[in-house]
């Protein structure tokens, strides 16, 4: 997964998902994102640092929706 800081043109890369990325969404601070892959797996990235603050979080099947609530305190996948 590749992150571009779209004023600065800096390509930052989130390594962790080994199948392809089927959803993500950024927090509303822009500090967080969250990200969904085929191989059934969620993670939660700083977008700041780069590096995985939570997961990875197992589900059944393949991700196919992410959403980061307002408050940060959930995740629904």
């Amino acid at each position: 997964l590749k992150v571009c800081e779209v004023e600065t043109g800096i390509v930052k890369k989130l390594q962790g998902h080994s199948q392809r990325i089927s959803c993500m969404d950024i927090s509303e601070d822009n500090m967080l994102l969250a990200s969904g892959s085929w191989n059934s797996t969620v993670r939660i990235w700083s977008l700041e640092t780069s590096k995985l603050v939570a997961g990875p979080f197992e589900s059944d099947n393949w991700v196919g929706t992410v959403r980061l609530s307002t408050d940060l305190k959930k995740l629904a996948v």
